[in-house]
């Protein structure tokens, strides 16, 4: 098997094929949006709390979640995107992915509740 390459950005990361998927997880093509992987993982996460949770009632504070599920998806990126650019390289990443998705999700779940509330803009996140 010849050298692979995988791609960030411009930027070529020259590799053999048996350091591909440590390069490719490292440079975000195993858990990119793009891939099965990701499908799978949200399928597995999916199925498993909801067969943990049958029979059990949901709580209001989930309940008041998935009303602002659409905004919250929607608005993300915008908290996401500055990190990317400004610290693309955060380290170590154990601590980073918890923090930063505590971060998206506060920061865009507050917005949602803030848009829905506003008679003007309640439609831009219904």
């Amino acid at each position: 098997m010849g050298p692979r390459a995988t791609r960030r950005g411009n930027d070529r990361i020259p590799c053999t094929w048996y350091q591909y998927p440590i390069s490719a997880l490292h440079h975000g093509g195993w858990l990119s949006y793009t891939t099965i992987n990701t499908v799978l993982i949200s399928a597995a996460v999916f199925l498993a709390v909801r067969q943990w949770r049958q029979g059990r009632t949901t709580p209001s504070w989930v309940a008041t979640l998935s009303r602002y599920s659409l905004g919250i998806y929607l608005i993300h990126p915008i908290f996401l995107w500055p990190v990317r650019a400004y610290w693309p390289t955060l380290s170590p990443s154990w601590v980073w992915i918890p923090v930063l998705t505590i971060y998206a999700f506060a920061g865009a779940a507050l917005i949602t509740a803030l848009l829905q509330r506003q008679r003007i803009t309640a439609w831009l996140v219904p």
